[in-house]
């Protein structure tokens, strides 16, 4: 029965790996045939992605029925936490084909990288050992440098890769030193042996030992930040992120987000007693990614940067709660990450769209990378009741104002603090919040209440800026609307969400 499990598990992997070798050679086909141009391969590799994308969830959604009606009990949080990943890639590649006909990206090769990303994700959520981890996650790094520079025509977009790698080849080699220096200590890597050997502490281990195994733990802990984009090691993302395509933008601040927070507490748990003394420092790192995220939001005019900046302050709240060793602490990092997620998708799909909507001649050239600022909404929102509705939700959410789904977030966060005696901490990111929410508003008011009109060039006689080829915007309004709505009811029913990643702390981790 169990090997029947484990082979079941390992179906939705398999074909999606059959499935982005078959695109690989079709898409090459495609595109070395005389009868077709790159556009029509795009579209044709565009919908093979979604249609895989698709019974990939269906997979995942039937292995987990399966599992309850032939065991009675639910298996582990990997299942889970794989489902909620497809799930968010899934509403992500709703508005990927619309940055890549804005900016005029038109390789098929880059869905090929996004699915092995995607692999490579849900790989990392199964993995329980530090070198296969590295494996895992390097598959999805290099596919984001690849990403990076989708733009071939843009020296920003090459720029942004090339910053991209070197920085990350740095952190690899954090990883790897501090994985080499844990294997030389402890003899073994594997998460499971880690937390039996360090279960007790280090007081049966020499001193020398001891400060290698603390050294080996910060710098793996050290690439873990680096990963999640957290102060102070998020000094590559605003230029990188910049400078990289808003698609790639979209996925790098997105897809991950969730496997890496996974493996980060798994990490952090398999510890043992020595969680305790980086865990102070985690409180500290959060509040400080908090308050530099919110500084520099605060004075940024274009919106990919500021987006950029408020996302490193919504980070702080993730990495202050994730080493409390609570059923209270956890559950609320996963709360917080996956509405964080739900408004993140919605922030990049609006901007996408009002991208590919609006008839700016700097947002359709080739060259240019995204020179989107804050005021260009203002002609945009201004005229349209649709995105006025959405725009208010998203940001009154972001901001932590009830009734909105991310003052909930926020709170839990909050209270798993408290309740492990972080007052002071806590206080200082109820304060810095409350400071953010000074940026959100500036958003609503230039949207709402300015007119640049040498920004966009509207069609007043049109009752709204995207009319034109609504039929084709039907799926991304409707994901808008499906998530904004979401925002609203989970707040007066967090539980569907409680629910969730209750199941995943409990069968996942050591409480």
């Amino acid at each position: 029965m169990q090997n029947i499990i484990n082979l079941n598990s390992s179906i939705p992997e398999i074909f999606l790996s059959i499935s982005i070798l078959g695109q690989l050679l079709f898409g090459a086909y495609l595109a070395y045939n005389k009868h077709y141009k790159y556009s029509a391969v795009l579209k044709e590799i565009s919908v093979h992605t979604n249609i895989t994308v698709f019974f990939l969830v269906m997979i995942y959604l039937f292995e987990e029925a399966s599992i309850q009606n032939s065991i009675g009990l639910y298996k582990d949080g990997v299942l889970f936490s794989k489902i909620a990943t497809v799930m968010f890639g899934m509403y992500l590649l709703v508005f990927l084909s619309y940055a890549l006909k804005t900016q005029k990206i038109i390789h098929f090769e880059y869905y090929f990288f996004y699915l092995v990303a995607l692999l490579s994700l849900l790989l990392m959520l199964n993995v329980n050992d530090l070198l296969m981890f590295y494996l895992t996650m390097e598959a999805q790094t290099l596919c984001f440098y690849v990403l990076a520079s989708a733009n071939r025509t843009s020296i920003f977009s090459v720029e942004a890769a090339l910053k991209y790698f070197i920085a990350g080849s740095f952190f690899s080699a954090s990883f790897l030193a501090g994985t080499a220096l844990l294997y030389g200590c402890l003899g073994t890597i594997n998460l499971e042996e880690i937390y039996a050997l360090l279960s007790f502490g280090l007081g049966n281990y020499s001193t020398e030992i001891e400060t290698l195994v603390f050294l080996a733990i910060v710098l793996i802990t050290s690439t873990l930040l680096f990963k999640i984009a957290s102060a102070p090691f998020h000094f590559w993302m605003p230029d990188v992120y910049e400078g990289a395509p808003i698609s790639s933008t979209m996925v790098f601040s997105i897809l991950p987000k969730f496997p890496l927070i996974f493996f980060f507490i798994k990490w952090l748990n398999s510890l043992g007693e020595l969680q305790f003394y980086i865990k102070d420092s985690l409180v500290f790192f959060g509040v400080i990614s908090t308050l530099i995220g919110t500084l520099y939001a605060l004075k940024q005019l274009k919106v990919k940067r500021m987006v950029l900046y408020s996302s490193i302050a919504q980070v702080g709240f993730i990495v202050a709660a994730i080493g409390l060793e609570t059923n209270e602490g956890l559950s609320s990092v996963f709360f917080f990450t996956i509405i964080y997620i739900i408004t993140s998708i919605l922030v990049w799909g609006n901007i996408i769209l009002i991208n590919s909507s609006t008839t700016d001649v700097s947002l359709t050239d080739s060259s240019v990378v995204d020179p989107l600022y804050i005021s260009n909404f203002s002609n945009v929102i201004s005229y349209n009741f649709f995105w006025k509705v959405i725009f208010s939700v998203i940001f009154f959410s972001i901001a932590g104002i009830p009734p909105f789904v991310g003052f909930t977030s926020k709170f839990l966060v909050l209270k798993a603090l408290v309740l492990d005696n972080y007052l002071i901490s806590s206080t200082l990111l109820l304060v810095i919040s409350s400071v953010s929410v000074f940026y959100y508003i500036r958003i609503l008011k230039i949207s709402f209440f300015e007119t640049h009109y040498t920004q966009v060039i509207y069609d007043e006689s049109s009752d709204s800026v995207i009319k034109k080829g609504s039929d084709e915007l039907f799926l991304p309004h409707f994901v808008i609307i499906l998530l904004t709505s979401s925002l609203i009811l989970l707040f007066f029913y967090p539980n569907i969400v409680i629910t969730f990643v209750n199941s995943i702390v409990l069968s996942s981790f050591l409480i």
